[in-house]
């Protein structure tokens, strides 16, 4: 993350900035494209109830929704550059 996305105009954009980068950390710590899950989310969040909403977070999601659409990881051995 930059140092200058430290830096809002006030608190609200700051939280809404915070959620939303926790979202994509979530997604890339479950192996999740975060631009598919986000597009896909947005979408299906209109008819998800809301005691289901749970349901749509990345590693519940990927379980029912999005197993083509998972990210590979690559792995660099230690030493290599």
């Amino acid at each position: 993350m930059r140092k200058n996305s430290l830096f809002f105009g006030n608190e609200r954009a700051a939280r809404r900035f915070m959620v939303l980068y926790s979202l994509i950390a979530s997604c890339e710590r479950h192996d999740v494209n975060p631009e598919v899950y986000l597009a896909d989310v947005l979408i299906r969040l209109q008819d998800q109830p809301r005691d289901r909403v749970a349901e749509l977070l990345p590693h519940r999601w990927k379980m029912n929704h999005g197993t083509a659409f998972t990210v590979e990881r690559t792995v660099t051995p230690v030493g290599a550059t």
